[in-house]
C-alpha cells in the first residue's frame, strides 16, 4: 500500500530512504568538486540523473555535471550534455537559462549543427528589461560588510534604499523592498482555498501544518489543475477594484475584483499560519500594488508560483 500511494504521490519519495540517500550523495559531489576529484563527482552525478528523487534538483544536477565535464577537459562530451539536459521538462527556467548561456558560450562551428537550434534558445523569447543607472556615493567600504551609501537626504542607507530613494525623487513613486514576499501573500491570499484544499491525498498529516506536503514539490501543481487554471483565468479577467480604505468602499463593492478577492481573504484568513504569508504586511499595500499591476500580470505570477514554487520564493 505504501508503495502504491508514492507511485501515485511523488511528493512522498521524500519521506523514503532513497530521498536521504540523494541528499547525502549531492553533498559529497560538492566535496569531491572541492578536491578536484571530477571523475568520481561525474559518476555520482549520473547516478543521481538516473533515480526518481529531489526532482527539484535535476537542473542542478545537470549544471554541475556539465561544469564537472568541462573541468575534466572532456569538452567534445560538453555539448551533448547540455543538450541532454535542456531536453529534461523537470528543469527550473533559471537553470535552463544557465545551460543555454553555457551552449552559447562553447558554441563552434563546425559542431552538430550549424545554429543552435531553436529549442535550445529559449532566452530569444526572453524581453530584455530597460537598464536604468543609478549613480550613488559610497561610503568606505568595510571587508565582509554590505555596501553602504550616502543617499540623496544626506544620510547613509543600503544600495537599495538608494534606489528607492531615486525613484521617490525623480518619480514621486513609493516603493518597497521586500525580495517578492509581497506576491507571494497576495498569491497565498488569492489561493488559500486551494492551498488548503483536503481533497488531495496524504498532503495534510497533522491539524499544525502550515502548508500541504506537496506545496513546494513539482506535484503541487497537478493534482488540482483544474482548480488551479480556473482560478487563473479568474484574476486574469477580474476588475481591480478599489484599493481605498473599507469606509470609502461602497456596499456593492464587487466581491470578484482583485481588491475584493484579497480583502474576502484577508477578513476571513486573518492570523493563521500559511507558508509564505505575511501577516505583518499592510493590507493597503497589497491592494495597492494588486490594483497597480493589473489581473494579466497577478495572473502571470501566481501561475508561476503555483508550479514552481520553491525556485520562485
Amino acid at each position: 500500500e505504501s508503495s502504491a500511494a508514492m507511485e501515485n504521490n511523488l511528493f512522498l519519495l521524500r519521506f523514503s530512504a532513497g530521498w536521504v540517500y540523494s541528499s547525502m550523495l549531492t553533498v559529497a559531489v560538492s566535496l569531491m568538486e572541492r578536491w578536484r576529484e571530477y571523475d568520481h563527482a561525474i559518476s555520482c552525478l549520473k547516478l543521481l540523473l538516473k533515480s526518481p528523487y529531489c526532482p527539484h534538483r535535476r537542473g542542478y544536477w545537470w549544471e554541475r555535471l556539465a561544469v564537472n565535464t568541462e573541468h575534466s577537459k572532456k569538452k567534445k562530451r560538453l555539448l551533448s550534455i547540455c543538450c541532454k539536459a535542456l531536453d529534461d521538462t523537470t528543469i527550473s527556467r533559471s537553470h535552463r537559462l544557465n545551460l543555454e548561456k553555457r551552449i552559447q558560450r562553447i558554441w563552434k562551428p563546425p559542431q552538430k549543427w550549424k545554429a543552435i537550434p531553436d529549442k535550445y534558445q529559449m532566452m530569444k523569447s526572453i524581453r530584455h528589461p530597460r537598464e536604468i543607472f543609478i549613480q550613488g556615493r559610497p561610503l568606505k567600504k568595510t571587508v565582509g560588510r554590505k555596501s553602504c551609501f550616502i543617499g540623496y537626504d544626506g544620510s547613509p542607507c543600503s544600495v537599495e534604499k538608494l534606489s528607492l530613494q531615486f525613484y521617490k525623487l525623480k518619480h514621486s513613486w513609493e516603493g518597497l523592498h521586500c525580495e517578492g514576499r509581497v506576491f507571494v501573500t497576495i498569491y497565498g491570499l488569492l489561493f488559500w482555498d486551494i492551498i488548503f484544499c483536503s481533497d488531495i491525498p496524504y498532503v495534510f498529516q497533522t491539524p499544525y501544518q502550515d502548508h500541504p506536503l506537496d506545496l513546494c514539490t513539482e506535484s503541487f501543481y497537478p493534482s488540482r489543475r483544474e482548480m488551479i487554471d480556473e482560478r487563473l483565468d479568474q484574476i486574469l479577467n477580474a476588475k481591480p477594484g478599489n484599493p481605498a480604505s473599507e469606509d470609502a468602499v461602497s456596499e456593492d463593492e464587487d466581491s470578484s475584483s482583485l481588491v475584493g478577492m484579497i480583502r474576502s481573504a484577508w477578513k476571513k484568513y486573518h492570523g493563521i499560519q500559511c507558508r509564505g504569508v505575511n501577516w505583518q504586511q499592510s493590507l493597503d499595500i497589497l491592494l495597492i500594488i494588486a490594483t497597480c499591476v493589473g489581473g494579466r500580470v497577478l495572473s502571470g505570477i501566481c501561475g508561476i508560483l503555483a508550479r514552481d514554487f520553491t525556485n520562485s520564493t
